[in-house]
């Protein structure tokens, strides 16, 4: 799971963003097979992820899924 400082950076990513919608965003990157460390690592880089709507997020991790990426993505990272 996620630790303390996993968290504490995750909150401060995008102050202000609801905590369902983060919950939504970040779910939906563990469901593509992510670590904690990448998933922090892939919404610093691109904070815009948590302002995405659910299902576009959904249907990009569809698409991806789709595409054999899951597992995978472990190896190389991960950035939309």
């Amino acid at each position: 799971g996620f630790s303390d400082v996993h968290v504490n950076e995750l909150l401060s990513i995008q102050p202000g963003t609801h905590p369902q919608q983060m919950l939504d965003i970040i779910s939906e990157l563990i469901l593509l097979g992510l670590n904690p460390e990448p998933v922090c690592v892939a919404l610093k880089k691109s904070p815009q992820l948590l302002k995405l709507p659910v299902m576009q997020m959904k249907k990009r991790s569809s698409y991806l899924r789709k595409l054999g990426l899951g597992e995978g993505m472990r190896w190389w990272g991960f950035y939309m």
